[in-house]
């Protein structure tokens, strides 16, 4: 991995300071007393304003008259005139006011956007960093337990398979924090291509195939039901609903506990297809279940069962599903478990039929595809 730039080492700094900001407590609310005297200053001006213009200091006699003595002589008029000048006044105070806080906030929003933007970068080039040598690291591993440099005893094996298994959790990880990244920054893309129910069932099945030695290890069973109608197409990035259906896997094995059941269920009717995922694992508190979606969120109950988790997984795989028209959900009850569910709809069946015969005679890289930018 190459060592971090000088300006990459500034943008760590910048992010820790900042974090190291948000840490101290927020002061506590109270009176601003810069806005309170412009108020009494507005004030102020406006009835000094309505004296120089209604108190007539000289009577008609050529005697001086007091302030006091013009007070009680003054009219209902009057004191309308002066209340309207204070009032004035006062109001000119507020707009001031507003406009001071306006641009304070003005000030913070642009420094937040700043923060985001700095700590979204920063994100990405050290996860940028990380894939290479952890790419390196994984295909040396799979080269060992190959066999290519000769053979190697049951407990290299194992070893080797645990470290293998790490990386490959780690690269995941690695994937989201980049995802989750260019998301927020606007620049995440899905590439969308049209695809037969056909391919989709086999990457289904294949992901719970790869997932079964770790249902396994946990001591749950695994079991699926996986038929879609072959013929029938639909639009939309199959590399991403395979890491949506993977995910979704994952976390009904990872909290569901031993002796447990995970049941995959995919199915399509005239419009959509449909995957499901049932555990009877420990299942959200009704009070958390409103978050489950949101980025880096973990239930109470996950956190206290393992460590393990980023909390990106379902965040993604929301905006993964939506920008494909599609939809998620879920619903779960503690101590018994979850069924998490995501529906796309399908093309139309004569848009499959010639979708079918263009692409039976056709290399599978030549199919037409569209990028989406979520």
């Amino acid at each position: 991995m190459a060592p971090p730039s000088a300006n990459d080492s500034a943008k760590a700094r910048k992010v820790k300071t900042v974090l190291a900001n948000g840490r101290k407590a927020p002061a506590a609310p109270g009176i601003d007393f810069g806005a309170a005297l412009l108020y009494c200053l507005g004030g102020l001006i406006g009835f000094l304003t309505s004296l120089f213009f209604l108190f007539p200091g000289i009577t008609s006699r050529g005697e001086q008259m007091s302030l006091a003595e013009w007070l009680r002589q003054t009219t209902p008029d009057s004191l309308v005139a002066i209340i309207g000048f204070v009032t004035a006044g006062v109001a000119l105070a507020g707009i001031i006011v507003a406009r001071g806080h306006a641009r304070q906030q003005a000030e913070r929003i642009a420094t937040l956007e700043e923060i985001i933007g700095t700590k979204t970068e920063l994100i990405s080039t050290i996860t940028h960093q990380m894939r290479t040598p952890l790419t390196s690291v994984k295909y040396a591993t799979k080269m060992f337990l190959s066999g290519d440099f000769g053979e190697i005893t049951d407990e290299q094996r194992s070893i080797l398979g645990s470290i293998y298994s790490s990386v490959e959790n780690l690269t995941t990880l690695t994937q989201d924090f980049l995802d989750a990244s260019k998301l927020d920054s606007g620049t995440l893309e899905i590439v969308c291509k049209r695809h037969l129910l056909a391919e989709i069932e086999r990457g289904i099945v294949g992901t719970i195939d790869r997932l079964k030695p770790m249902a396994e290890d946990k001591k749950v069973a695994l079991r699926d039901t996986v038929k879609l109608d072959g013929k029938r197409a639909m639009t939309g990035d199959l590399a991403k609903i395979s890491q949506v259906v993977e995910n979704m896997i994952e976390n009904a094995i990872v909290y569901t506990p031993a002796g447990g059941k995970v049941h995959v269920r995919a199915g399509s009717d005239e419009h959509n297809f449909t995957v499901a995922v049932t555990d009877s694992g420990i299942g959200i508190p009704p009070g958390e279940q409103a978050k489950v979606f949101s980025k880096y969120f973990r239930a109470s109950n996950a956190r206290a069962t393992t460590s393990t988790g980023s909390g990106i997984g379902l965040y993604l795989g929301r905006r993964y599903i939506e920008a494909q028209h599609g939809k998620i959900w879920f619903t779960s009850s503690p101590g018994k478990g979850s069924t998490f569910t995501f529906a796309i709809p399908l093309s139309p069946e004569s848009e499959a039929e010639e979708f079918l015969t263009r692409v039976q005679p056709t290399a599978a890289g030549t199919v037409e595809s569209h990028r989406i930018r979520i």
